[in-house]
Parts: structure tokens; C-alpha cells; sequence
């Protein structure tokens, strides 16, 4: 996860850097956005596996950072990328920051 986490980082920094083109725009857009959702869906799939784990145990802290984590690399890409998600999406990804 930290790979990922750590290539998802860069790769909006470096596109966060660069000035692009309409094509290259749109291609960068939808980049960010597959990383957004992805991260979402991670960090949904963790939610839904704490409801499981008895919160005073190991796997449930575990979980839950990692959770937190995907959470977090969302927030951050859209703070400096805000049109990549749509009102709905944004609502989901508040609501799941506020369950964790």
C-alpha cells in the first residue's frame, strides 16, 4: 500500500508541475481520478471489514490506519486537483472521513 500510495503522490506532483495540453489535460484527469476512486473504494472496503474486528485488537488499529490513509490520499489529490471528483463522490468520501 505504501507503493502505491507513495506513486500516486508523485505522479500528482509531476502532473501538478507540468503544463499540459487539452489531450494531455484530459488523459491527466482521468489519471487522477482512477487514483481518487481507487483510494475510496480502498478505503470503503476497510470500513466495511472493521465492522468484523473487535476495535481493541491489532488487525482493527491496523485497518484502520490504513483506511485512514487511503482516506487521506484522496482529500489530499483533490485539494490540489478539485474538479477531479463529482459532488456525490465528494459527499461519500466526507461521509467515510467522518465514520472512521
Amino acid at each position: 500500500m505504501r507503493d502505491r500510495i507513495t506513486h500516486v503522490l508523485v505522479l500528482a506532483g509531476l502532473l501538478t508541475c507540468c503544463s499540459v495540453g487539452g489531450g494531455q489535460k484530459a488523459q491527466k484527469d482521468s489519471s487522477l481520478e482512477r487514483e481518487v476512486r481507487a483510494a475510496l473504494k480502498e478505503a470503503t472496503s476497510l470500513r466495511d471489514r472493521l465492522q468484523g474486528l473487535d476495535p481493541s485488537s491489532t488487525p482493527y488499529q491496523i485497518t484502520l490506519i490504513k483506511a485512514l490513509a487511503e482516506v487521506r490520499l484522496a482529500q489530499v489529490l483533490l485539494k490540489h486537483h478539485p474538479a477531479t471528483l463529482d459532488a456525490a463522490s465528494r459527499r461519500q468520501l466526507q461521509q467515510l472521513s467522518d465514520q472512521l
